[in-house]
């Protein structure tokens, strides 16, 4: 599909659905500093989106492609994100606080990951504060210190320092003694840039989650989005490392 046929398809979703509707939209038996514009693709195409597929490092032709089509959709979706008022985003949290709540209950969850909200995102803090109030323990990412492209999953309690990482998003100081095994989460909600109906997820461009969720299924979590409604696509441009949630709460 043509890059102008996926941007058509964005708007034209994008003018129904960013009203403040709320749903969720969920996968059966699948289970603040802004950043510049050329930010929002602050490490593609590196990592796994430089390997083609015979093995060589550099893109092929039908690769590149798809990498054009990823950048101006976050480019589009950042814009439209940016315009929402305050009300919207209110509502937005609001919401989706509600929605993932009651998930966190379906499932007995007990150890959580979150995040810490960044770039026009529903926010995450009305969340957090609730589930602390429940007694559950929140984990935030933080970047892997010698793992490049990989996360770290640290306590977070409402007196944990916190520090600015390299693309100026908020993360506790690292303190190993903090550090939770992957295996050991219950829901990981992960921010995302845009979503399909298949529940196909596009971040911002460094691989981190993808490389998070690979294999979700054979582990102990469920990978769980939060989104405004105007993220969503009928249908995004998918790579083979690209990873499909659980689930997406919308607000």
């Amino acid at each position: 599909m043509s890059l102008s046929r996926y941007l058509k398809s964005y708007k034209s979703v994008s003018r129904h659905w960013c009203v403040g509707f709320a749903f969720i939209f969920l996968l059966k038996n699948k289970g603040i500093k802004k950043p510049e514009d050329d930010l929002i693709d602050f490490l593609e195409p590196s990592g796994s989106r430089t390997t083609a597929r015979n093995g060589t490092l550099g893109p092929s032709p039908f690769i590149s492609m798809s990498i054009q089509q990823r950048s101006q959709i976050r480019r589009q979706v950042r814009k439209t994100r940016a315009n929402l008022t305050a009300l919207q985003q209110q509502r937005a949290e609001q919401t989706v606080t509600l929605q993932a709540l009651d998930l966190i209950q379906q499932r007995q969850a007990q150890n959580i990951a979150l995040y810490l909200s960044f770039d026009g995102e529903i926010s995450t803090h009305a969340l957090i504060k609730k589930l602390w109030e429940q007694n559950k323990s929140v984990f935030l990412p933080v970047l892997h210190p010698f793992a490049e492209h990989h996360l770290l999953f640290l306590r977070y309690l409402p007196d944990t320092p916190l520090v600015q990482n390299q693309f100026g998003i908020w993360e506790p100081k690292l303190n190993v003694q903090n550090v939770l095994p992957l295996n050991e989460l219950d829901i990981l909600f992960t921010p995302l840039v845009a979503f399909d109906k298949h529940g196909n997820r596009l971040g911002m461009g460094g691989g981190f989650y993808d490389r998070t969720l690979q294999h979700w299924q054979k582990k102990s979590f469920i990978p769980v989005g939060l989104a405004h409604s105007c993220q969503q696509f009928e249908s995004l441009p998918v790579e083979s490392w690209d990873v499909p949630l659980f689930a997406i709460l919308v607000g």
